[in-house]
């Protein structure tokens, strides 16, 4: 990954303003990749497979809580480790690299007490339908993109992410427009879960690995992201999209490790804070 960023780290992208747009360059020739909880959804959904999990077995949420509690506790310990060095002006894609690593790590020893625990075992394939509201804006734009939409999401479930967001492949489909998810899976037998997880978005960098697939095919990528864990492939777009607020964990580690994020209105080398889906669908201003 530093080799990557070695390369990477003298070409974080000129943030592009709205008068660069707006006659239409955000086109079909342009990739959407979006990152799904928190980032689509009002709220992360994770926590929603271990309650129907709960539901379907009739256990309490006793573990799962456990199981929370202990993730939260190695990843603040990851973030006090970072905190505990000091801050950067510049850019410094090592210090970004040996956090993300950690937090990786953090991620998948947390993924495999989940897994150990069998805390989402039992959940019918049928039960998988996620009732979780989009942020507003965020149906309507991810609908009428003209270029190709991926959400590429770490959620456990495929399928569950997939539910969410039926209403937006159903309309792509109308007009022809390519739409896909990316995310785990839990594992089936016999049409109910096993527990396990079939990882294949784990990490940061696998996140990061299909922006660079896409442009290596030629293509353009916006990446909207709002999360720690969507670092490397807002980095790695063409524009990157930070869905967040201020004092979020995203913004607090990208200032540390010298990695700008710019308001939308702001010319500049950075990454690009927007705060709602209208205010993306304004700035991005794309043609139907």
């Amino acid at each position: 990954m530093l080799r990557w960023f070695q390369t990477r780290r003298h070409h974080i992208k000129s943030t592009p303003s709205m008068s660069n747009w707006i006659e239409g360059k955000f086109d079909k020739s342009w990739s959407l990749y979006v990152d799904f909880d928190d980032t689509c959804s009002v709220r992360d959904t994770i926590a929603d497979l271990a309650k129907l999990a709960c539901k379907a077995t009739n256990r309490p949420s006793t573990e799962w809580d456990r199981l929370v509690s202990l993730f939260l506790h190695d990843l603040s310990n990851v973030t006090k480790s970072l905190e505990s060095t000091s801050s950067h002006s510049t850019f410094q894609p090592h210090v970004l690299d040996a956090f993300l690593e950690a937090y990786t790590a953090a991620d998948a020893e947390s993924v495999k007490r989940v897994e150990q625990s069998q805390v989402l075992q039992g959940i019918p394939k049928s039960s998988l339908i996620s009732k979780v509201g989009l942020k507003p804006g965020c149906a309507e734009l991810l609908s009428k993109w003209p270029g190709d939409v991926a959400i590429i999401s770490s959620n456990w479930s495929q399928t569950f992410v997939t539910s969410a967001l039926t209403d937006v492949a159903e309309k792509r489909a109308q007009h022809n427009l390519p739409f896909s998810v990316i995310a785990n899976e839990l594992e089936l037998e016999d049409d109910v879960t096993t527990g396990n997880i079939l990882m294949q978005i784990q990490s940061p960098r696998d996140k990061m690995a299909h922006v660079l697939r896409a442009q290596k095919s030629g293509r353009r990528v916006v990446f909207i992201g709002d999360g720690v864990n969507d670092l490397l492939a807002l980095v790695a777009a063409d524009v990157g999209l930070v869905l967040n607020s201020p004092g979020s964990s995203i913004f607090r580690v990208a200032k540390h490790v010298g990695l700008p994020i710019l308001d939308s209105s702001t010319d500049g080398r950075g990454l690009i804070h927007i705060a709602t889906w209208d205010a993306i669908r304004s700035f991005l201003d794309f043609q139907t």
